[in-house]
C-alpha cells in the first residue's frame, strides 16, 4: 500500500498573505513617521479682500502677477521711487518708476564741473585777450603822439 502525500497550498498561502500583510503594514508604519504635520489649532484663517496692496509687506512665498510684463531701461539702476501703482490706467509714454543710478550721477557732476572750468578759462582767455587789445591800442596811440610832435 502506497501512501502519497501531496504537500498543502493553502499553508503557503496563508504564509504568503500573512508576510505580505506584515510588509504592508510595516511600510505604513515607516511613512506615516515621515510624514510632517500641523495641529489645528496653530492655523489661522482669514477672508481675501481685494485692495492696495503695500509696497513693502512681510511674508513667506512668492508673489506672481497674472499679467507679467519686462520692464527695460537703457542702463543699470536702483529704483528710487514708483510713480504708478496695479490698477492705475498708463499710456505709452508714462513713466511708472525713476531708476537712479549713481555711477551716471557721479559721472553727469564730473562733466558739469569739466564743463564749468572750461567756460571760467574761456572768459579767462577773453579778458587776457581784451588786455592785449587794450595795451596794443594804448601803444599805437602813443606812437601817435610821437609822431604828431
Amino acid at each position: 500500500m502506497e501512501i502519497e502525500l501531496r504537500p498543502n497550498n493553502r499553508n503557503k498561502k496563508t504564509i504568503v498573505l500573512v508576510s505580505i500583510l506584515i510588509l504592508v503594514m510595516l511600510a505604513f508604519l515607516i511613512l506615516q513617521q515621515n510624514v510632517n504635520s500641523i495641529q489645528r489649532e496653530a492655523l489661522s484663517f482669514a477672508t481675501v479682500r481685494q485692495g492696495d496692496i503695500d509696497v513693502y509687506t512681510d511674508v513667506y512665498g512668492e508673489l506672481i502677477s497674472a499679467k507679467e510684463q519686462l520692464l527695460t531701461a537703457p542702463a543699470r539702476g536702483n529704483v528710487s521711487s514708483i510713480l504708478v501703482y496695479p490698477g492705475s490706467l498708463v499710456t505709452q509714454d508714462t513713466v511708472i518708476l525713476i531708476l537712479t543710478n549713481p555711477q551716471l550721477e557721479q559721472a553727469l557732476n564730473q562733466a558739469k564741473a569739466s564743463l564749468a572750468e572750461m567756460q571760467s578759462q574761456r572768459a579767462a582767455l577773453d579778458f587776457e585777450q581784451q588786455n592785449e587789445r587794450l595795451n596794443f591800442l594804448g601803444r599805437i596811440e602813443d606812437i601817435k603822439s610821437e609822431l604828431e610832435q
